[in-house]
């Protein structure tokens, strides 16, 4: 099992604009979007340092595109991915692998409604 390191808050951010457009986009659009749509003042270093890091850490390529004369970042693996990869480690890390124990845990004790308890059955089933 790969072990994915968490992602911190402004990482997340960047990897959800990425995986919303479901292509390589420029530091312009990162910087665009982390701008106008975050309201963060990051200067282009900050994104890069950002990037590179998830770059390390295996959630994004960054090459050249020759068409466009600049870098792109593409991300490697899917927000699903990712999110049923750090899941399986906090079930595996904190409930010995049991899902049950980590459904008890979720739950804290209340009752699920019918639809959630019939949408688990589901996907356990599946």
């Amino acid at each position: 099992m790969t072990k994915y390191r968490e992602l911190s808050d402004s990482e997340m951010e960047i990897m959800e604009f990425i995986w919303k457009r479901s292509r390589s986009v420029t530091m312009r659009e990162i910087w665009t979007y982390t701008s106008e749509k975050l309201s963060k003042s990051w200067m282009q270093q900050t994104i890069r340092a950002f990037l590179l890091r998830l770059e390390k850490k295996g959630f994004i390529k960054i090459s050249t595109d020759i068409k466009l004369h600049r870098q792109v970042f593409t991300a490697v693996i899917s927000k699903q991915e990712y999110l049923h990869k750090i899941t399986e480690n906090v079930v595996t890390k904190f409930f010995n692998g049991s899902l049950a124990e980590f459904a008890a845990a979720f739950t804290g004790g209340s009752t699920l409604s019918e639809e959630e308890t019939d949408s688990l059955k589901k996907i356990l089933n599946n």
